[in-house]
């Protein structure tokens, strides 16, 4: 029982890994409104840029920290299923 528990926990955690890490690389629904464009064509495109890749940058620490947590519970999980 234990162990399904730390397998679902450590799936979980690598899924949201998963979608942290692919979410943040681009975005693809907001670029084609109306008022997204006339925003940008107000500000410089380095602020921009600048932006997305502190939000890129921000995305994969979070995504690399579930990564990690998800490490434990697999370890545990291996071993439990070794040892019993």
């Amino acid at each position: 029982m234990s162990g399904d528990v730390l397998f679902y926990m450590f799936a979980l955690q690598w899924a949201m890994a998963g979608i942290v890490w692919n979410g943040g690389k681009e975005s693809q629904s907001f670029d084609d409104d109306r008022a997204v464009i006339k925003a940008v064509s107000m500000v410089s495109d380095h602020e921009i840029e600048a932006d997305r890749q502190r939000e890129i940058q921000a995305n994969y620490h979070f995504g690399f920290t579930f990564f990690l947590s998800g490490l434990f519970p697999l370890f545990a999980c291996i071993l439990l299923s070794v040892f019993h």
